[in-house]
């Protein structure tokens, strides 16, 4: 998600998140089916049934200072931290 207004899906039981990106301090897929997402706060959530959160995603895109991008699929990675 590019932007701050960016929002970042999932379930926990049953309840649908939509959390601005601005407020996630990283996200570290769990299995298949979820991630566990830490906030800016230390709040830890699990969540998953989304895009978002599960290898459905098709992955990370990292643009660098050249200009040039960095592709890493979903299932390679294990952790994304954002500042």
């Amino acid at each position: 998600e590019e932007w701050n207004f960016e929002l970042l899906e999932g379930t926990k039981d049953g309840m649908s998140f939509q959390i601005p990106m601005k407020y996630v301090r990283q996200i570290i897929p769990l299995n298949r089916s979820y991630s566990k997402v830490i906030l800016s706060s230390n709040k830890v959530l699990i969540l998953g049934h989304h895009n978002d959160v599960m290898e459905r995603n098709w992955g990370v895109l990292v643009w660098q200072a050249n200009s040039k991008y960095t592709y890493s699929p979903w299932n390679n990675i294990e952790s994304i931290r954002l500042r």
